[in-house]
């Protein structure tokens, strides 16, 4: 049995079984934290409106409200359930079960990809975008399965609509065996090449 950390789940990998179970982080003191600080902070006078925002914002993630950290975990596992049965997309590795977003179970991954960080980069090389999302930077969410790429942690909301843009063109094309600091060079000669 391995163990592996993220910034909202942590993960329990059972090799035997063949799956990895992600268990939802619930960050309840940063929540209190934000929730009871923040108000603090504003300004006399603002300090019912900032307490009123941080309950009863709508926006889940683009202020990180004090629910974005004790449901975000939830709401990635849910998502990725929810992304899996959606679509069913080859790069996907498969979530086969969600117990209320609080635990997801998905197949293990069992080969990960051969040239670490290099790999991730090409990613960014085939599709001609650079979005910095931490997810396609991190060579611990791919794995290979059939020696084809498969992405482990796909729960958040912008890396599935990455994923719906980009994602045939990646599975399609991507090569496992493909060198990062090869195209680098060969970027370079190319660029001087045309000076």
């Amino acid at each position: 049995m391995k163990t592996a950390q993220g910034r909202n789940r942590f993960v329990v990998i059972v090799p035997r079984l063949g799956i990895a179970i992600k268990f939802a982080k619930i960050n309840v003191f940063k929540a209190l934290k934000k929730l009871l600080l923040n108000p603090l902070k504003a300004e006399k006078g603002r300090k019912l409106a900032r307490l009123k925002f941080q309950l009863f914002n709508s926006d889940f993630q683009a202020f990180k409200n004090f629910r974005y950290y004790l449901f975000r975990g939830i709401r990635n596992n849910l998502n990725e359930r929810k992304f899996y049965q959606q679509t069913k997309h080859p790069i996907l590795q498969p979530t086969y079960f969600s117990f209320f977003g609080l635990f997801n179970i998905q197949k293990a991954s069992k080969v990960p990809l051969k040239n670490g960080e290099g790999s991730c980069w090409q990613f960014f090389v085939l599709v001609k975008i650079n979005n910095g999302y931490h997810t396609f930077q991190n060579p611990d969410n791919f794995c290979l399965e059939k020696n084809r790429i498969a992405i482990l942690d796909y729960g958040d909301l912008n890396v599935q609509k990455t994923l719906l843009q980009f994602g045939d063109v990646f599975y399609e094309k991507f090569d496992p065996d493909w060198d990062y600091e090869a195209y680098r060079k060969k970027a370079a000669e190319e660029s001087a090449a045309q000076k």
